[in-house]
């Protein structure tokens, strides 16, 4: 990317700026460093799609969205700071940045997004402070063999479409209560697994509502009542 005949290696998006559009730097090579500000509210879709020398992201506080394939395949990025103010990330945002992502048992996460769950894993707990569920998801994609899932009650966002990748999930354990669930945001409506899913809720006692399902730890498993 050049300015004036000058290559432009850290890009800084002015403020003011309160949209990054689908696909407007995609390809552009040269860019080592992106700084986001708090007024920019949406990262398009594909908006920095192939940027393959981007090594540090730096996203303000105030940006609230960061749509499909924002940053797909920026393979060298190996750092970024994602706000707590973000409320939504779609799927396959950061799809291809290997050397972004974290695993932990089997989970990848950028920040506090759980972005991808290895084929393998059977049993998933997502990390304490997790915000969001979005798991890389297009055609093609290898169906996981997850069967137990534990959400934390930090979780605010699920994007239904990972649920269809895992075709052989038997129940989601949240660690909230029935009235939480209700004010996480289920992309597509409310939660209705293709598969039926039932989602159980955290109760340490024996609980009284007939109208819920609930679980509890018994010697650090998942049990249900």
């Amino acid at each position: 990317m050049y300015l004036d005949g000058v290559q432009i290696t850290e890009l800084v998006i002015p403020e003011g700026i309160t949209k990054i559009n689908d696909s407007a730097f995609e390809g552009t090579l040269g860019i080592v460093s992106v700084t986001i500000p708090g007024t920019v509210k949406i990262i398009g879709n594909g908006a920095f799609f192939g940027c393959s020398d981007l090594e540090v992201l730096n996203i303000g506080d105030g940006v609230a969205e960061i749509w499909s394939s924002a940053f797909w395949h920026c393979e060298n990025l190996r750092t970024a700071t994602i706000p707590d103010s973000v409320i939504l990330m779609k799927g396959n945002s950061f799809y291809g940045c290997e050397k972004l992502a974290q695993i932990e048992n089997g989970v990848s996460y950028v920040g506090k997004w759980a972005i991808d769950i290895d084929p393998g894993v059977t049993e998933a707990s997502l990390r304490p402070d997790t915000v969001g569920l979005i798991l890389t998801v297009f055609t093609g994609s290898e169906r996981l063999k997850l069967t137990t899932l534990v959400l934390p009650k930090t979780v605010k966002y699920v994007d239904l479409v990972s649920f269809e990748v895992i075709s052989d999930l038997t129940c989601v354990y949240y660690e909230g209560s029935a009235e939480e669930w209700a004010g996480v945001t289920v992309k597509n409506g409310t939660y209705e697994n293709p598969q039926g899913t039932p989602v159980y809720y955290y109760s340490e006692s024996t609980p009284t509502d007939t109208n819920n399902q609930y679980w509890r730890y018994v010697n650090g498993v998942p049990t249900k009542w």
